[in-house]
């Protein structure tokens, strides 16, 4: 039997929201780590390159985590609820916006932003303007 290393690595982080443990899952073994990518998961940094899985997969799981590593859910100043995500990626922000143009019917317009070169994608309760929606 061949054993092959994985590691789960814990550790404490202070956020604007408080303390938080983040965990890390370490798999090195090379045919798990194929088979993911056959999935669509790219190999090493995937900031401008992620995308969604090219396997069938459950939309509300697969948003859910990117939001939960990349976004967040929160009460803006003026007690609305919003949800927002960040990424470098055009192809995981044109998947998100198709995401919330099926679900929630809201057509969100992108852009990056000129200081980081990111999508900063927010929706609250607020109802959608004319620009929003590419008029």
């Amino acid at each position: 039997m061949i054993h092959t290393y994985n590691s789960i690595i814990t550790r404490k982080k202070i956020t604007n929201f408080g303390k938080i443990n983040l965990s890390t899952l370490s798999v090195c073994d090379k045919n798990f780590r194929q088979q993911i990518n056959k999935l669509g998961v790219p190999y090493g940094k995937k900031s401008e390159i992620i995308e969604p899985p090219k396997a069938k997969y459950s939309e509300i799981d697969y948003w859910r985590g990117i939001i939960d590593g990349d976004g967040s859910l929160g009460i803006t100043k003026n007690n609305l609820p919003f949800i927002s995500l960040v990424t470098a990626s055009q192809n995981l922000a044109e998947a998100y916006v198709l995401f919330l143009e099926k679900n929630i019917g809201y057509k969100k317009k992108l852009n990056k932003n000129k200081k980081d070169g990111v999508y900063n994608l927010m929706v609250t309760s607020q109802r959608p303007t004319f620009e929003d929606v590419g008029l």
